[in-house]
């Protein structure tokens, strides 16, 4: 995982508290204020961060209530771009934003399918968030990390790409 440039972060479950109901007015859950530190400081190291999602509705309220919009280089979609992951378009798309070879890449996320091995079969590193831990018959293919919660990422990337 040297010299990662862009960290791709899904939204529910990774972004989002998962035992937090939804807001009305956002029609989700918000953005868990514990990832919130982790975010400045990863784009505060140079990192450009993208949100690649799964949705019906767009995410931009829930991140610019929660201050970090803007710390986002681009929001993909499904919703905006008409392809959802594992569609291979949608994981070309997100290369295309993130500006760097694919092996520059990390894809943060909660589903081992969409947010790991769809990566994975892309070039791009992925991490599997699991508050609970992996659960059996879904680990991660081999190459993959998992952390317990977004906070941990900083940690993470410092002890694997120093």
């Amino acid at each position: 995982m040297k010299h990662i440039e862009t960290v791709v972060f899904d939204y529910s479950r990774t972004l989002t508290e998962p035992d937090t109901p939804k807001v009305p007015h956002l029609g989700m859950r918000p953005v868990d204020p514990a990832v919130i530190p982790a975010l400045r400081l990863l784009q505060g190291r140079g990192k450009r961060l993208l949100l690649g999602s799964n949705t019906v509705l767009t995410r931009r309220l829930a991140l610019r209530e929660a201050g970090v919009e803007p710390l986002f280089s681009a929001l993909l979609e499904s919703c905006a771009l008409g392809v959802r992951k594992p569609d291979a378009a949608f994981y070309e798309l997100v290369l295309h934003a993130a500006k760097c070879p694919a092996d520059r890449v990390l894809w943060v996320g909660d589903n081992p399918d969409k947010d790991v091995r769809g990566p994975m079969r892309h070039g791009m590193h992925a991490v599997l968030v699991a508050p609970t831990g992996t659960p059996s018959g879904q680990e991660p293919p081999e190459g993959a990390r998992t952390i317990r919660h977004v906070r941990h990422l900083p940690d993470l990337l410092e002890t694997l790409c120093g």
